[in-house]
């Protein structure tokens, strides 16, 4: 895995970041849904969970989830946010942590991109024996090298989010790298989190994300024991080679 800031330290504002499009969040779980209902499937894995954006309401809709983070501090607040809803929290690591057999694995919100590409393949055997056999679903989602390599992409520092919640204003900027030989993006990010009379708290990291092309997704995938069934944008519409700056990867066992 990349060295990389340690999400612990931003648990308590994540949601504040990464939450601020709902409409994103109801089009994943849309997309979800679908395939879900299309294959059957009703006991779901969601590895790296975060604050359980899907995990919530996917155990909400009736489904059987059991849902694994890196991060306790992550898993403290998604346990706390779900309250008496029946998920199974655990600490653990896609890459080896075993759970059972499950119809379905998720991994949202570039997750795999995070595992460098030797931990995404041992992720990836690591998923798919916890795959039922039989049309058992991975879904994921990761930033499209082909969008990147066409020209989608920043390198300037830019306002990422900015907004104001439970009394918290918070602003973010990233500035962001991106190596076409690699496919590594690197993001540095400085983030502010102002709650009055309290002084400014003050965030900073750096991220590196693994990109792939479609075409070496589908091969990663194949040669892993899956077959891409559908790419979707993962910001709504129709999937766009080299303009879709996200993927949502639909893939069945085979």
């Amino acid at each position: 895995m990349f060295e990389q800031s340690n999400f612990d330290n931003a648990a308590p504002y994540y949601d504040l970041f990464e939450l601020k499009s709902q409409k994103m969040y109801a089009y994943i779980l849309e997309i979800l849904e679908k395939h879900f209902s299309s294959h059957g499937a009703h006991t779901i894995l969601d590895l790296a969970c975060g604050t359980g954006a899907q995990a919530i309401p996917l155990a909400q809709k009736g489904y059987q989830v059991t849902a694994c983070d890196l991060s306790a501090s992550m898993l403290e607040i998604a346990q706390r946010k779900a309250g008496d809803l029946q998920i199974c929290f655990c600490q653990g690591d896609m890459r080896s942590s075993y759970f059972g057999s499950f119809d379905a694995v998720i991994a949202i919100f570039n997750s795999v991109g995070y595992l460098s590409r030797a931990d995404f393949l041992s992720a990836l055997k690591n998923i798919r024996r916890q795959t039922r056999n039989e049309k058992g679903l991975f879904i994921f989602d990761n930033t499209n090298r082909n969008a990147l390599a066409a020209g989608q992409f920043s390198t300037g520092r830019r306002l990422d989010t900015v907004g104001e919640a439970d009394g918290k204003k918070f602003v973010r900027f990233f500035q962001s790298d991106f190596d076409r030989v690699s496919g590594v993006m690197t993001m540095d990010w400085e983030a502010h989190v102002q709650q009055d009379p309290q002084p400014m708290e003050t965030f900073r990291g750096t991220w590196h994300r693994q990109t792939y092309t479609v075409e070496e997704m589908e091969q990663i995938l194949n040669a892993a024991g899956f077959r891409v069934l559908e790419c979707y944008d993962r910001y709504g519409g129709v999937f766009q080679k080299e303009q879709s700056f996200s993927v949502l990867v639909v893939a069945e066992a085979q």
